[in-house]
């Protein structure tokens, strides 16, 4: 007999913890919203600014690829596919990608054109 108002006892026990638990959870549950609301303003103003920088950098590797057109393509070329190749790999494809394909163009074109030209 003893031992069943032991189960009794201890399942008397663990409906009571899960009550209190649920209680606490329901308490805090605002609070843990806030602060998930402050944590995901703060990742996207990161976000953000590494988009602004990624942008710049392809921005930068675009205007290196189109000068090379016209004045140093040997140095402003190799510039702008190497700051072309950066910009790809962080996630500013577009602009990445284009100036590798003027920079390269204008590389290939000087180290073919120089020999007619020298």
């Amino acid at each position: 007999m003893s031992a069943s108002k032991g189960k009794k006892r201890r399942a008397h026990n663990t409906k009571s913890k899960k009550h209190r638990d649920s209680e606490a959870a329901a308490e805090l549950t605002p609070l843990l919203k806030e602060r998930e609301g402050a944590d995901r303003a703060f990742l996207q103003e990161e976000e953000t600014a590494a988009g602004e920088n990624q942008r710049i950098l392809g921005w930068l590797a675009l205007a290196l690829s189109v000068a090379s057109l016209f004045v140093l393509p040997q140095w402003f070329g190799l510039a702008g596919i190497v700051l072309g190749g950066a910009a790809w790999f962080t996630n500013a494809r577009g602009l990445g990608i284009w100036s590798i394909i003027i920079g390269s163009i204008s590389l290939l074109a000087y180290i073919v054109l120089f020999p007619y030209y020298s």
